[in-house]
């Protein structure tokens, strides 16, 4: 662990900014890939539905695999920096593309590529995400510190995702004489892909940059024999025989599938149901970003 010296308020700020990316990433994935497939081009809902519960169900196996890899790396950056530098690429490039389809493919393609980008998006999000998570307690011993680090976490997080929602309703879906609804026009999406792409690509290497120094000062992982996957997934699936874990499995399951269900269906009914303009979804968007700062 890194020695009892105080962390600087600047290395817990530039740890935080790096939530930015994941907030988007998941409220830009969540909320508007359905939307934009289906009602602006015109991909059924089944089958954007689909490829994007199957990239969920993929990024759900990958995730112990990269966490195993992450504790156990060795190198003179730490084991945490190289996967969060790795990150910053493919993160930007997968929200780009994943806003900025090929025009004109069939629906059956635009299966496969959504499932392929959204796959790929998740696993880059996951190769920052989960490395920057398990650096949390690694930067500082002190609980205080610790609670602290969380903190900012959590609010770059929720400024990141409502941020985002904000600037896509206040200022990219504009009603046009050929969109009069904005929330079907285009080329907001194709903007926001642009914006996102930018700013995971920023927010992951400000965290990485931020946190290097103090991250070269955690103890390497001890030396020990390589652990087969097999091995690995015989313990995780360990795990699942414990009542305690069940009990949280379930309630996550629960808890996400009614977040998921409510961040999808969301931008429906606020065009369809309450006929809302962007405007007036931009400030209910906005009012969580004051919400954040109030909590803060």
């Amino acid at each position: 662990m890194p020695p009892a010296a105080p962390l600087r308020a600047r290395t817990k700020l530039l740890f935080g900014m790096g939530s930015l990316a994941e907030g988007a990433q998941t409220v830009a994935f969540g909320s508007y890939l359905l939307i934009f497939y289906n009602q602006v081009m015109g991909v059924p809902a089944g089958i954007v539905s689909a490829a994007l519960m199957a990239s969920l169900v993929i990024d759900a196996i990958s995730n112990p695999i990269l966490g195993h890899v992450s504790d156990n790396l060795r190198s003179r950056w730490g084991r945490r920096h190289p996967f969060m530098y790795a990150a910053a690429l493919p993160t930007a490039l997968c929200f780009w593309l994943m806003f900025n389809p090929p025009q004109g493919w069939s629906n059956d393609a635009l299966f496969w590529y959504i499932l392929a980008v959204a796959t790929l998006g998740r696993i880059a999000i996951n190769l920052y995400e989960l490395p920057s998570a398990a650096l949390t307690p690694e930067l500082s011993e002190d609980y205080d510190e610790r609670t602290s680090l969380m903190t900012w976490r959590y609010f770059f997080g929720y400024v990141g995702g409502l941020g985002i929602a904000t600037l896509l309703f206040f200022v990219l879906l504009r009603p046009t004489p050929q969109y009069p609804v904005g929330q079907l026009n285009p080329e907001g999406y194709h903007q926001l892909g642009i914006i996102g792409a930018v700013l995971t690509f920023a927010a992951i290497l400000i965290c990485a940059v931020g946190t290097q120094a103090r991250g070269r000062m955690v103890p390497q992982p001890p030396a020990r024999e390589r652990q087969s996957f097999g091995q690995h997934f015989r313990e995780m699936l360990g795990t699942l025989n414990h009542r305690g874990f069940q009990a949280l499995l379930a309630f996550g399951v629960l808890k996400f599938s009614a977040a998921g269900l409510y961040a999808s269906m969301a931008v429906y009914l606020g065009t369809y149901v309450w006929q809302l303009s962007p405007r007036s979804m931009g400030l209910l968007a906005f009012d969580g970003v004051i919400a954040a700062l109030i909590a803060l």
